[in-house]
């Protein structure tokens, strides 16, 4: 084989890995282009302003399953997770609680249901595939009874500053958008700044490469 069929294999090879790599991204802006052909209104900032403010509510949690994608693995629990801590903020709020501690309290039931899924994953060595799926049903029961059966439960008192929180704006944009961007940041800086971030990868990538450079994989 001349080097000539070599440079255009490469160049082949170097085209499907591309966009095998950058896929999603490609099909993203692709997306974008559709719709900013077939829907007039897509670009203005209303609209813009709107589709941040609504992904501002799941990207965080879209953040959170990309660590575990990273390590190649996998999360189902994170729609339970969400309704447990919402279901804990509410009854906080509920009970009279201030808004901060109800706040400090949700976050601390995500921290939990975190920590059992890395514990049975890490330690108890269950695949992360049935671990998450079996805190899933946990929780769902949990919500189920919690709420007797699915019954809604009606904020009042200090509901007023959640209100706040979602409808309030800076500099005219959407105080959930500023959040999303802030968490946003942090995902980065953990992920391409610290060696918490490089440890990620490092698992991510070899397991057993990572457990040979002295990391600590569990």
């Amino acid at each position: 084989m001349n080097e000539k069929t070599l440079a255009e294999n490469r160049k082949v090879g170097g085209i499907g890995e591309f966009l095998r790599d950058k896929f999603i991204i490609l099909a993203f802006f692709a997306l974008i282009v559709a719709f900013s052909i077939f829907e007039k209104g897509f670009y203005s900032g209303s609209n813009v302003v709107e589709i941040l403010l609504r992904v501002s509510i799941t990207a965080p949690i879209a953040l959170g399953i990309m660590l575990a994608i990273i390590l190649r693995g996998i999360d189902l629990s994170p729609g339970t997770t969400l309704g447990l801590v919402g279901l804990t903020m509410a009854a906080s709020i509920q009970g009279g609680l201030p808004l901060g501690t109800a706040i400090v309290l949700a976050v601390l039931m995500g921290l939990l249901v975190g920590v059992l899924n890395g514990v049975l994953i890490a330690k108890f060595n269950i695949a992360p595939f049935i671990a998450t799926l079996s805190i899933q049903f946990i929780g769902n029961s949990i919500e189920r009874g919690w709420t007797r059966g699915g019954l809604p439960i009606y904020l009042y008192g200090n509901s007023g500053a959640l209100e706040k929180i979602y409808r309030g704006t800076v500099l005219g944009i959407p105080i959930p958008i500023w959040l999303l961007a802030v968490i946003g940041l942090g995902y980065y800086l953990l992920l391409e700044k610290t060696l918490f971030g490089r440890r990620l990868y490092a698992c991510g990538f070899s397991v057993k490469g990572a457990m040979n450079a002295g990391i600590n994989v569990r």
